[in-house]
Order: C-alpha cells, then sequence, then structure tokens
C-alpha cells in the first residue's frame, strides 16, 4: 500500500484546496518558526509540478517558494504584486488551453510562454490550490475556513 499523500495526491484529477497550517509544529522539518519546513510546501509543489509541469520550471518554482517564504498575507501579496500578477490574463491563458487541448492533468499550458509569463501562472496556481490558516497542528480548523476548492 502506498501511503505517500504526494503520489496519491497527483492521481487525483479533481479539484484541490490545501490549506497550510503557519505555525504547525508537527509537519514542518525544523520548527514550525520556519515556514519553510512545513510539508505542505512540498505537497503543493509535487501538485503543481505534476499537473503544470511547463509552467513550473526552475523560473515558476523558484517564485513559488518565495510565495511559500512569506509568513503573513501582507508579504504573500507584496511578492504576488512585485511579479505583477495579472489574474485576469491568468484565467485566461488557462480556460482558453482547457477549452482547446485538454481537461485531464498534466497539462503542457507555458510550452510557449515567456519566463515571465510562466512566474506569474505559477504564483496565480499556487494562491489557487493553497490558503494559509495561522494556528498549530491540533487547533480545529473554523467552519469559516471550509472553502470549496478553486475551479477554473
Amino acid at each position: 500500500m502506498n501511503l505517500n499523500n504526494a503520489d496519491q495526491l497527483c492521481k487525483y484529477q479533481g479539484p484541490v484546496l490545501l490549506i497550510r497550517r503557519t505555525k504547525d509544529e508537527i509537519i514542518t522539518t525544523s520548527g514550525p518558526e520556519d515556514i519553510m519546513s512545513n510539508r505542505g510546501n512540498d505537497l503543493l509543489l509535487r501538485l503543481l509540478q505534476f499537473r503544470y509541469p511547463k509552467v513550473m520550471t526552475e523560473d515558476g518554482i523558484r517564485a513559488v517558494r518565495e510565495w511559500l517564504g512569506a509568513g503573513t498575507n501582507i508579504e504573500e501579496a507584496s511578492v504576488y504584486s512585485r511579479y505583477e500578477v495579472d489574474d485576469d490574463w491568468c484565467t485566461s491563458v488557462l480556460q482558453s488551453y482547457q477549452t482547446d487541448l485538454a481537461t485531464e492533468f498534466p497539462w503542457s499550458v507555458g510550452e510557449d510562454m515567456t519566463s515571465e509569463g510562466r512566474r506569474q501562472l505559477a504564483l496565480f496556481l499556487a494562491r489557487k490550490y493553497m490558503r494559509n490558516f495561522d494556528t498549530t497542528h491540533c487547533t480545529p480548523l473554523p467552519y469559516a475556513e471550509f472553502h470549496s476548492p478553486w475551479r477554473l
């Protein structure tokens, strides 16, 4: 039996929303004060690399890692703004790809895109697939934090 959650998640073709507990003391590799050691980061990166391999090139991965390293909503917004992510453009690119070519993952969207476009799309997708919740591991997730996953 394969208990690797990233492998299992990559087999799933449906919508996904990961909730990263920013002060989680259990699923970190060094401690809750180091948000980059949260294993949820690895899960997001693996999912995005599987679903969007042409977007998640070295540039895309670097941009998403920078966004994942942001410890607050303000820092996240700053990273998003610094890369000048255009949500409408990203949505349009993905809708066009989905309509024209495929619906099953992995997608080859991003193949003929500039590095800037891939970085924008990588950050857009990261923000759609993961939300932060500022709490520790055992704190129950409030009802208000349950949201339907993003769908194109």
